[in-house]
């Protein structure tokens, strides 16, 4: 294929704000009254949207109050991914994926006899405490790890749509007033204070207006598992959309979808499309709008992966090496300390277009030349070039991501590169900009000690390449057709997950000091991305981040790099004894 597939039709969009123009990597929603407006409603649009943005490589999670079968059985999704789809259900106590082999149950919590009893017990313990004061209610369900209690059981309010929560709330406040309480908040006291006195001290008690809950989960619980999921999978909170409808109070209780705003989400971007009768808090944007509105988000989100919009960097000052300006004596060191490398492939972070003071380089680890003391490691052709011209801007931003291991360029083009932690020795990168400047479609090979096999894909403003290396022309060859056949996005994917396993069993976290903080993680980055986890592993002084040293192996590999490993990275560990032995 030498052009990049056009988009099949052009999304409605609304005008949205600011804050949403741009690419999320996952969306972590409410489902009744933000994804539908009730239980009964046609998903069939929905569910083709989901599914489509899971095969470009969007991950979306449902958290909600309601069980796996509501959910499932309205939305019956099942998508290939790479992008995943998460059912978080029954207020955190039960979580599901959907892929295209149906329904797998990834987490539960399950209650222990003694804990399902006091939760009996309380139910019951609040029912009478309500009736005692003249509030007729009714315990309506008994699912996993809570119950829930009706507070107006009558048949006009028997199954109200969330369009209607200001009229149902005005509702059940009047009729517990009549009965001499406060409103909703007195209801819900009454539930936590039978909780205690069963032995349930750690309780959690949520209302929607007609009922209250009586747990030992909530969506808060919901929301730590999905933001923790996603970081073991790369992605971060600032890269994350949160929706849902009741942010603001809801009778004077905190409303259900600000359980969703957990401090692991706190640069993420939430919005609510709800009614919001008391108000949307300061923090979320209000779009109002409801099923539609959110629909036109996931819309917009579908049409920026069609038009192949980049890729966001997390932007996590902890984890982000940034240089704005194109200093040219300070060039080669910034190149340096901007590689990017896999374990086999190194790749100094130049900027795309050439200029007078910068020094590209592509090396491959233990591609050696020449003999003896004269040994140097290869000089490979360079996967980045997309042109000759020079770059005459000294404004020019670059920004690495240590965590995922990304490289992005804001210059004459934007860009986004890397060099693949999943499939070493494989590198993509794709570039947005004024079409004069981007290269044509063109596969190419270019010969020298070590081959180099790219292929490039262009179609208007945007231009991709994938590219692969190896001595073994048979061996590139295959690389690169397993590339061509991921695509982007599923390569992207696959290295942000591969970065986040390395990290989760690497990082060091220093309180206190934030420069100190980032330097400790740009140190193990560089040491993590220099070593290969299969066969033999030769570490140069300099890594894989140039040519100095020729790449000769010295004893400080074995002293300072292979203590390391041996303690985080077994594997890359047994290849640097492999290459000593």
């Amino acid at each position: 294929m030498s052009a990049i597939t056009p988009p099949r039709r052009k999304a409605a969009r609304r005008r949205l704000p600011s804050a949403l123009d741009r690419r999320f990597e996952a969306v972590v929603f409410d489902w009744d009254g933000t994804a539908v407006p009730d239980r009964l409603a046609d998903a069939r649009a929905l569910r083709n949207l989901v599914e489509e943005l899971c095969s470009l490589g969007l991950d979306l999670a449902v958290i909600t109050g309601t069980h796996v079968g509501n959910v499932d059985d309205q939305l019956r999704a099942r998508p290939a991914g790479p992008g995943h789809l998460y059912f978080c259900v029954n207020r955190g106590s039960e979580v599901f994926q959907a892929d295209e082999e149906g329904l797998h149950e990834l987490h539960r919590r399950e209650a222990t006899p003694a804990e399902d009893a006091a939760l009996d017990s309380a139910a019951a313990a609040t029912v009478a405490e309500l009736e005692r004061r003249g509030v007729a209610a009714e315990i309506v369900s008994q699912r996993l790890n809570r119950r829930k209690i009706d507070l107006i059981p009558e048949p006009e309010w028997a199954d109200p749509p969330k369009a209607l929560i200001t009229e149902l709330l005005a509702a059940v406040e009047e009729r517990l007033r009549g009965a001499g309480l406060a409103g909703l908040g007195d209801a819900v006291d009454i539930a936590l204070a039978a909780a205690h006195a069963a032995g349930l001290p750690a309780a959690r008690v949520t209302s929607d207006a007609k009922h209250v809950e009586i747990g030992l989960t909530d969506k808060a619980d919901a929301a730590r598992w999905t933001f923790a999921e996603l970081a073991r999978r790369g992605i971060g909170p600032n890269l994350v959309l949160i929706a849902g409808d009741e942010f603001g109070q809801l009778g004077g209780l905190t409303g259900s979808d600000s359980f969703l705003l957990v401090p692991e989400a706190a640069r993420a971007a939430a919005v609510s499309v709800g009614a919001e009768p008391s108000g949307t808090p300061a923090d979320v944007l209000a779009l109002h709008g409801g099923p539609d509105m959110f629909v036109s988000l996931l819309e917009d989100q579908l049409e920026r992966r069609r038009r192949r919009d980049l890729p966001e960097l997390d932007g996590d000052p902890a984890w982000t090496l940034t240089f704005e300006t194109l200093d040219p004596r300070l060039q080669r060191v910034h190149e340096s300390l901007l590689t990017l490398a896999d374990g086999r492939l190194g790749t100094r972070g130049a900027p795309l277009f050439a200029n007078g003071s910068a020094t590209p380089g592509v090396v491959l680890a233990g591609a050696y030349v020449s003999d003896g003391a004269a040994t140097q490691l290869v000089a490979c052709p360079d996967w980045t070039r997309i042109g000759a011209r020079s770059h005459r801007r000294r404004k020019l931003s670059r920004r690495l991501d240590l965590r995922s291991g990304l490289l992005r360029e804001d210059g004459a083009v934007t860009a986004v590169r890397f060099s693949s932690l999943a499939r070493p020795a494989t590198a993509a990168f794709r570039a947005v900009g004024n079409p004069t400047l981007l290269p044509k479609s063109r596969r190419r090979r270019i010969a020298g000690p070590v081959p180099a096999l790219m292929q490039d894909r262009w179609r208007g403003r945007v231009f991709e390449r994938i590219a692969a290396y190896d001595p073994q022309d048979d061996v590139a060859h295959a690389a690169l057709a397993a590339g061509e056949e991921a695509g982007f996005e599923r390569l992207l994917c696959e290295h942000r997950e591969a970065w986040a396993r390395r990290w989760a069993g690497a990082d060091v976290v220093v309180e206190g000091d934030a420069e100190l903080q980032r330097a400790v993680r740009f140190a193990l980055f560089h040491v993590m991305a220099s070593v290969h986890d299969g066969g033999e592993a030769a570490v140069g002084a300099r890594g894989l981040s140039g040519p100095a040293y020729n790449g000769h192996v010295f004893w400080d590999s074995d002293v300072f790099v292979l203590p390391f490993l041996a303690a985080t990275h077994p594997a890359a560990a047994r290849a640097m004894l492999e290459y000593r032995a």
